[in-house]
Parts: C-alpha cells; sequence; structure tokens
C-alpha cells in the first residue's frame, strides 16, 4: 500500500497546469485517489450505518432539492463524503 500511495503522490507532485481537468483527473471519480480511497468510506458506512444515519438522512434532504429521488442513494453519499 505505501507504494500505491507513493506513486500517487509523485503524479500528483509532477507539475502541470492546474485547472479543473487537471484536477479532475487527478481527484476525480475515475482518478486513482478516489478509487483508492472510496473503500474505506464504503466500509466505515456499511459498519457505522446507526451513527452516521442522522446526516444521510439530512443529507437526503437537502440533495433531493437538486437530484431526483431516485438518484440519491449511498453511493452517491459516499461520494459526497470522500
Amino acid at each position: 500500500m505505501e507504494e500505491v500511495l507513493e506513486s500517487l503522490i509523485a503524479q500528483v507532485s509532477v507539475r502541470t497546469a492546474f485547472n479543473s481537468e487537471t484536477f479532475h483527473q487527478q481527484f476525480g471519480t475515475y482518478s486513482p485517489f478516489f478509487i483508492l480511497g472510496i473503500t474505506p468510506f464504503q466500509q466505515f458506512f456499511e459498519e457505522e450505518q446507526e451513527k452516521i444515519s442522522i446526516m444521510y438522512e439530512e443529507w437526503k434532504s437537502r440533495f433531493s432539492k437538486v437530484y431526483q429521488a431516485g438518484d440519491l442513494d449511498q453511493e452517491l453519499f459516499i461520494k459526497f463524503i470522500s
């Protein structure tokens, strides 16, 4: 795992123009950071569901003004908090 983290840090450390496109490439949904980081959040959500249920319901309430009800699920919540 340490080697993976070192390679990810090296990728970000490369000097490139920093704009929305490079930010999305380095940290977006399909980036190595997101892919490696999402699993611990999913595990936490499943293990601690009772503890975060109030936060999850509040998030659903607020985001229901922007998203359709069917889109508000655990996966989207985890993407927003990660």
